[in-house]
């Protein structure tokens, strides 16, 4: 599709789509299509996949017969209009891995590069404070990055949240503080086979008082920073049927 793919989303006749691509055409896409009554197979083509690896697509992946699943498309609100993300909305660390260069590289190369990256960021960061709210559970502290997943998968294809289901509308956060610094930077140096060192919580709505201290993401795109504290909402929203109809 080529133009304004919501315009040509919202004015094509299908019952199912089919979606060819990485993480970041599943991210300009799936929003659009939560107006539609339709199911979509996706076809993961990208680096990361994290969103076809959630959902268990990429070992399963056998030309287009494929499990069906549910996907939520959750929503960021406090900046404005209320904005949707397919992955997760993340605060420091994994946040400023956007824009770093990878020029040159591609598939493994690519992974280890943004995951060398990421150990960098780390090491050298300094904590922020943030205030998160979680049904109804208060967590207030130094972190060096809060991640809220809708999938399992972030950042360079790692598996933050093993026990994400990306169609329960339930979120999963994961947060790294300083004094988990360096358990976490050897989790990531070694085989990444147990589940990542941190602090995990579910919850179907998350509210985080942020004042611009640390970086934002929504998905792979920075939020701008506020002039003064604000209130996010984070939430599951709509779902998606990914798959084939039979």
């Amino acid at each position: 599709l080529k133009g304004d793919p919501p315009r040509h989303l919202r004015a094509l006749p299908a019952d199912a789509m089919i979606v060819a691509g990485g993480d970041g055409t599943l991210r300009s896409m799936l929003p659009h299509l939560l107006a539609r009554d339709l199911s979509v197979a996706i076809v993961p083509l990208g680096t990361a996949n994290n969103v076809a690896r959630s959902l268990g697509l990429m070992a399963q992946f056998d030309g287009l017969d494929m499990p069906h699943r549910q996907l939520d498309i959750g929503f960021l609100e406090g900046l404005g209009e209320p904005v949707p993300f397919v992955e997760a909305v993340g605060f420091g660390a994994f946040a400023n891995l956007l824009g770093r260069e990878t020029e040159g590289a591609s598939g493994e190369d690519k992974l280890q590069r943004g995951r060398r990256s990421l150990a960098d960021q780390l090491a050298e960061m300094q904590p922020f404070h943030l205030r998160l709210c979680l049904d109804p559970q208060i967590v207030e502290g130094r972190f060096l990055a809060v991640e809220v997943l809708n999938v399992s998968h972030a950042g360079p294809s790692l598996v933050l949240a093993p026990d994400a289901d990306p169609g329960d509308s339930c979120l999963d956060i994961f947060c790294i503080a300083p004094e988990g610094r360096d358990e976490f930077l050897s989790w990531l140096e070694g085989s990444r086979r147990t589940s990542p060192p941190g602090f995990r919580h579910r919850a179907e709505h998350v509210r985080v008082d942020w004042d611009g201290e640390c970086n934002l993401r929504i998905d792979d795109r920075l939020a701008a920073r506020p002039d003064a504290a604000v209130r996010i909402g984070i939430r599951a929203g709509r779902k998606i049927a990914i798959g084939l109809p039979d």
